[in-house]
């Protein structure tokens, strides 16, 4: 008997499972079930997010689309330097401020500098007030050694967006 109790003893020391030992702890790198909760409501919640900002920003291309041609047609005569054109696709507060000659004297500048090869819309913005709605677009105009930026405001006069104004720096 004597040895049998020395063999006891030396298999708990090993930790060699024998009859009426408690079971082996689980390992510290395996996950709890309180820790797979807490993955899963991670997971979902990243999911949540990411749902919401491509949604998000599919409702604001697509609110932004017609807008968006507008501004790069607008830009587009600019640059092929059709004042003519151009001034026909801004809104009467423009014109208002703007007379079609000074107009046409901006667009003969501009033409020669702006590069003609790309327009890139880089940001969109929807703000919306009591007077309707403004969408805003900045822009790259770049070529192989220049890059100018711009922005361009539009918003609905009457049933047609027309160009509000255009900044390029």
């Amino acid at each position: 008997m004597v040895n049998d109790v020395s063999n006891i003893a030396t298999n708990e020391q090993n930790q060699i499972p024998v009859a009426n030992s408690p079971a082996v702890p689980q390992s510290p790198m395996q996950p709890t079930k309180s820790g797979h909760k807490w993955l899963k409501i991670i997971l979902i919640v990243i999911s949540i997010i990411v749902v919401f900002v491509i949604t998000i920003t599919i409702i604001v291309t697509a609110l932004t689309a017609e807008p968006a041609k507008i501004a790069q047609e607008f830009i587009s005569y600019i640059q092929q330097g059709k004042a003519t054109e151009a001034y026909s696709l801004t809104g009467s507060q423009f014109q208002q401020a703007t007379s079609s000659d000074q107009f046409a004297a901006f667009v003969d500048q501009a033409k020669t500098k702006l590069p003609k090869n790309s327009i890139n819309i880089t940001s969109r913005e929807i703000k919306t007030n009591s007077n309707g709605t403004i969408v805003m677009f900045g822009i790259n105009l770049k070529n192989d050694s220049t890059t100018y930026n711009a922005t361009i405001k539009l918003s609905k006069d009457g049933a047609e967006w027309k160009v509000l104004g255009f900044n390029i720096n």
